[in-house]
């Protein structure tokens, strides 16, 4: 043990089991307190947590229902989320043995991807687009959100993965979700929406200790080709956007390559669009999984730049 200790607090990404290269990076970015920490974190064990489903009326005897199954739930309260709707599941059973998630009283999901679509402020009657929507968490939200009036289109490049996202839509009861392929909805010069979600495929930084191969698949190589898809997917959102309509690009990445940097290289190529907000959750501070989100409006002040007046 006394070897172990050594080479954690000499060699930490040695002794946390993390590439060298990454532990530099975040030592460089948060110091080497916080970088070591989230190490730690990352080997942790992940919780499970659950969302109350609104949008089910026996919601409300959940907990009772859980006590009946034999799990054992807390409230995990936080200021991007409705209070209440949260819970981290201490003991369970398997969950897809619970009637109760047969049933549809509640989405396994951790809270930090709730940030996105507090941002997104979806209302009713809105016609919204979730790109990259499997398996379903964020578009099951926008849907108890706006209470299943409106009408959300929800996307992915494979269609085996929308198949995920029809399974949780039935399960959970919601029936304002038109479902496709992502090159088909995009390439419809048809479709404006008053919201998009741009869930961009990342590094999968900020859930290291959900997955865990996921530290030794990053690379610089990977991180510039997710950073091109990334760019092109915002580009994407603001040509099917309505000149009133909002923007929010996420991730579960706590990388600035992938999160402020897109954002910005986005902003400078249509200043047009402007940022609202944007924050990063971290795992050492905010007690979830890793995350970033930002929502970006049209400025109509602005003209929009003539490298950017036509899609590509």
């Amino acid at each position: 043990f006394k070897i172990i200790s050594h080479l954690q607090d000499e060699q930490p990404a040695l002794g946390l089991s993390h590439p060298d290269w990454l532990f530099e990076k975040w030592e460089q970015q948060w110091g080497r307190e916080k970088a070591i920490r989230l190490l730690e974190w990352n080997n942790q064990p992940a919780p499970t947590y659950a969302r109350l489903n609104q949008l089910n009326k026996e919601t409300e005897l959940l907990i009772k229902r859980w006590e009946s199954e034999k799990v054992e739930a807390i409230p995990f309260d936080c200021d991007w989320a409705r209070k209440g709707t949260i819970y981290q599941l201490r003991k369970h059973p398997k969950i897809e043995t619970l009637q109760s998630f047969r049933d549809g009283l509640f989405y396994i999901q951790d809270p930090s991807t709730l940030l996105s679509i507090n941002f997104l402020k979806p209302q009713s009657g809105q016609k919204i687009l979730d790109l990259c929507a499997a398996p379903g968490g964020k578009t099951s939200l926008i849907a108890d959100q706006i209470n299943n009036h409106g009408e959300i289109t929800s996307t992915d490049i494979h269609k085996s993965r929308l198949e995920l996202i029809k399974e949780n839509c039935k399960r959970l009861n919601i029936t304002c979700v038109k479902i496709g392929l992502a090159e088909e909805i995009l390439t419809n010069k048809e479709n404006f929406f008053d919201r998009v979600l741009v869930d961009a495929p990342c590094t999968n930084s900020g859930v290291i200790r959900r997955r865990l191969d996921s530290r030794w698949r990053m690379n610089l190589n990977m991180k510039k080709s997710l950073a091109e898809t990334q760019f092109k997917l915002l580009e994407k959102a603001s040509y099917l956007t309505k000149p009133d309509g909002l923007i929010v690009y996420s991730t579960c990445s706590i990388e600035p390559e992938e999160n402020e940097l897109i954002v910005n290289q986005f902003l400078k190529k249509h200043p047009e669009w402007e940022l609202e907000c944007d924050r990063t959750l971290h795992p050492v501070e905010d007690h979830t999984d890793g995350a970033y989100s930002a929502r970006l409006s049209k400025n109509t002040t602005k003209n929009p730049a003539s490298s950017s007046s036509e899609q590509t």
